[in-house]
């Protein structure tokens, strides 16, 4: 699959409220309520369960009803957009070694515990990647 310039992604440049909620296939006021709802109740939107992972305990808060609709949605538009040649991460088709390889014989070494990464990215990290990314 071929990758969109991030200056064509879909994302560049939207400013409308409805022009999102058309993009997402969804209408302002799915996405307004279900903003709403998360507000005053988060656990409405996820079905919260433990899975064991090597030999250790790990939280999975999977998102359900409408949210996971746009999650998927958008997870599906930001995976056509080219990302920079040194991402690995996500991207289909690479592995962990093929994230570590360029990094054989570094001097500085950092390790980093992902294992609760997502739940700690910032809501307003998020906004800034739209903001300043996309525009």
């Amino acid at each position: 699959m071929t990758s969109t310039p991030l200056n064509h992604s879909p994302f560049f440049h939207l400013q409308a409220k409805k022009s999102l909620a058309t993009l997402l296939n969804s209408s302002v006021k799915e996405i307004k309520d279900v903003l709403r709802a998360l507000k005053s109740n988060p656990n409405e939107y996820y079905h919260v369960f433990t899975i064991r992972q090597n030999g250790k305990e790990r939280q999975v808060e999977e998102p359900i009803k409408n949210l996971k609709h746009l999650h998927s949605r958008i997870k599906n538009l930001l995976v056509r957009t080219e990302t920079p040649q040194w991402l690995i991460s996500g991207k289909k088709g690479k592995s962990i070694v093929d994230n570590a390889h360029p990094h054989i014989n570094a001097k500085f070494v950092t390790c980093v515990d992902v294992e609760k990464f997502y739940k700690n990215v910032a809501r307003e990290r998020v906004f800034q990647m739209f903001l300043y990314t996309f525009h």
